[in-house]
C-alpha cells in the first residue's frame, strides 16, 4: 500500500521522508510559501497540489517555483548507476540503437544525459512536453514508435517502474524490468515484464541474446 500526507512546514515534510513516502502533497494553505515549495521541489517526488483555498495565479506560481529550482539545481542531483556506462558502451559496440524514454520533459532530460556523459550512447531522446503531453508511458512509447517508424517486434523496453512495463506491453513491445531503480521488485513482478534482471551486466547479456 502506498500512502502520502500533507506537510504543513519543512520540518514535517522531512519527517514524512523517514517513512519513505513516494509522493508529496502540498496543502492549499502552503501554496504561496516560497521556501516550503522550493524544499518540496528538492525532494524530486511526484507532487500533488491541493487547490481548495488557492487562486489560479497561486497555482501557477507554485509550479514556477518548482521548475525554477529543478532547472537550476534539481536536474543534476542524480548519479549514474554503477555499471551503466560500461553496459551502454558494450551495446553500442554491438550496433544496438538506444533511445531514452522518460516521462520527464525532454528539455530537462537532455540536459541530464549531457551532464552525465550519456548523450553519446543515445540515438534519440524522447520525453514529455511541459504542457503534460506524453507523460503517460503508453502514449510516449506509441509516439516514439510512430516517429521512428519502427515495428514493436524490433524493440525492447528497459524500465525500473511498472509504468515502463505497462506502457510497453500496451504497445506490444518486449520488456525488461531492472531491479536497481526506483521501482520495487514487488512492483515490477506485478507488472510481469518478459525478463526481470538484477544488474547491468545481466542487462547487456539479455539484450544481446535477444538481438542476435
Amino acid at each position: 500500500i502506498e500512502w502520502f500526507a500533507s506537510a504543513w512546514d519543512i520540518k514535517t515534510l522531512d519527517f514524512l521522508d523517514t517513512y519513505n513516502c513516494k509522493y508529496t502533497k502540498i496543502a492549499s494553505a502552503m501554496i504561496i510559501d516560497e521556501d516550503f515549495l522550493q524544499h518540496v521541489a528538492s525532494k524530486k517526488k511526484y507532487t500533488f497540489i491541493s487547490t481548495g483555498m488557492s487562486e489560479v495565479k497561486d497555482i501557477d506560481k507554485a509550479v514556477t517555483y518548482y521548475r525554477e529550482r529543478y532547472t537550476d539545481v534539481g536536474l543534476f542531483e542524480n548519479q549514474v548507476y554503477k555499471g551503466i556506462p560500461a553496459a551502454l558502451k558494450i551495446l553500442q559496440k554491438n550496433h544496438i540503437k538506444m533511445y531514452l524514454m522518460t516521462s520527464k520533459p525532454h528539455s530537462y532530460a537532455k540536459k541530464i544525459t549531457a551532464h552525465f556523459g550519456l548523450t553519446k550512447f543515445l540515438t534519440y531522446e524522447f520525453g514529455s512536453e511541459l504542457d503534460g503531453k506524453n507523460t503517460n508511458k503508453t502514449d510516449l512509447i506509441g509516439h516514439a514508435l510512430g516517429f521512428l517508424n519502427i515495428s514493436p517486434s524490433k524493440v525492447i523496453m528497459v524500465g525500473d517502474r511498472k509504468y515502463d512495463i505497462i506502457g510497453a506491453k500496451e504497445n506490444f513491445v518486449k520488456t525488461i524490468g531492472v531491479s536497481w531503480g526506483y521501482g520495487t521488485k514487488f512492483e515490477l513482478e506485478e507488472a510481469k515484464p518478459d525478463y526481470l534482471i538484477k544488474n547491468p551486466e545481466e542487462l547487456t547479456k539479455t539484450i544481446l541474446s535477444l538481438t542476435t
